[in-house]
């Protein structure tokens, strides 16, 4: 993506992160719109993924300005758009299976902008990436530590609730839907928490459940 883009993504000024995450996704953007992508996405396009992925998770998913954490989810979905047909499904959950779980926690955040961002993004991401559903899945349903978080809670169950009647549960190739098993589990953690909100997005999780496979969720 150039030095200078590089450069800025490192820097500490986070307005100079925000430039060079808007120049990477526009470069994304041009990636798939192109008849020939391989001159933007590289000589060795899955090394550029998995590398790209792996910055985005290790320094910016995780950023104190909210305007580089929007900039970042925008820019994994343009790169799983933009790399679909050249990565597959393991190296996509290789490349953000242990960072995709800081965004999903951030649909909790008070801030409604950087909700949303990430909540658009990772809609893209369940549809573009390969295998992006599981690994997806798998960072909605992760084991809760504490019940106090409502908003991570609330947040995690209504993607949930968007998601499920989309993708569907224990399909035929586990990496297109959502785990009943999983989901259930999730939810039922949730009914103990102590915050109102976070109790009924988990009935309405249950109740897309119930719209899919009947008495299978008992």
């Amino acid at each position: 993506f150039g030095e200078d883009v590089v450069m800025k993504l490192y820097s500490n000024a986070w307005m100079h992160r925000e430039s060079a995450l808007q120049s990477i996704n526009k470069s994304l953007i041009d990636a798939w719109e192109s008849e020939d992508a391989s001159k933007v996405l590289g000589v060795d396009p899955r090394e550029t993924f998995q590398t790209l992925c792996k910055t985005l998770g290790d320094r910016l998913f995780n950023d104190k300005v909210a305007n580089v954490t929007c900039a970042a989810a925008i820019t994994l979905a343009s790169a799983a758009k933009a790399f679909a047909a050249h990565v597959s499904a393991r190296d996509v959950k290789d490349a953000v299976d242990d960072s995709i779980s800081l965004l999903v926690d951030k649909l909790g955040d008070t801030n409604p902008r950087l909700r949303e961002s990430i909540r658009e993004a990772l809609h893209a991401f369940a549809g573009d990436a390969p295998g992006g559903v599981s690994i997806l899945a798998h960072a909605l349903c992760k084991p809760v530590q504490k019940l106090s978080l409502w908003r991570v809670l609330t947040g995690r169950l209504t993607l949930m609730v968007e998601l499920i009647p989309t993708y569907g549960l224990d399909a035929p190739r586990k990496d297109e839907s959502f785990a009943l098993e999983h989901v259930m589990k999730f939810a039922s953690r949730c009914f103990d928490s102590a915050n109102g909100e976070a109790r009924g997005m988990a009935v309405k999780v249950v109740l897309a459940c119930v719209d899919i496979v009947g008495s299978r969720v008992r």
